[in-house]
């Protein structure tokens, strides 16, 4: 694995994903203020490491920065087992909200790998919001002094079936 020159002095953070019942590490970067986006090598493919160590023995002697941050899990196996059969009941919005903002991460930094996905994310903020925010927010919450109902209709359910499917297509060929 060959380093793409990174101009940039961007310090990257491990991000800790479980997928196919194995752990797996890539290097996270918040874009300040810009897009967030993943380590990508020269092919455009998104690198992952089996372990922490591993991602570290590739970072140093290419000159990438690594936080030291223990970083949280990101259950994707969770959230691709309720694709599966997917119930509005089951959904674990926390997990779904994850997946779905590392698959935008990954999406903008892949380039062609990403475009299906972020076709299928056009316009979607309304269901992004009843996740993100409709959720954690108290039953008499208003949005515009209107009440709020964060409720995902079928059809939205189905959308984000769809989007999610999109995201793990494009994760799995992302990867190197």
């Amino acid at each position: 694995m060959t380093a793409v020159n990174d101009t940039t002095e961007r310090t990257y953070h491990p991000c800790l994903y479980l997928l196919d019942g194995e752990d797996g590490y890539l290097l996270w970067y918040d874009g300040d203020g810009e897009k967030d986006g993943v380590f990508v090598d020269a092919a455009g493919k998104m690198l992952s490491f089996r372990t922490k160590a591993a991602l570290i023995e590739f970072a140093l002697p290419n000159g990438l920065r690594v936080s030291r941050e223990e970083p949280d899990l990101h259950h994707l196996d969770s959230v691709e087992a309720w694709l599966a059969n997917p119930h509005p009941q089951t959904l674990d919005r926390d997990e779904a909200i994850i997946a779905w903002n590392l698959f935008k991460d990954v999406a903008e930094s892949v380039d062609g790998a990403g475009a299906a996905f972020k076709t299928a994310d056009t316009g979607l903020l309304p269901i992004y919001n009843k996740l993100f925010e409709g959720f954690s927010q108290p039953s008499d919450w208003a949005l515009d002094d209107e009440p709020y109902d964060p409720e995902l209709s079928p059809e939205e359910l189905q959308t984000l079936v769809e989007l999610l499917t999109i995201g793990f297509r494009m994760f799995r060929q992302a990867r190197s």
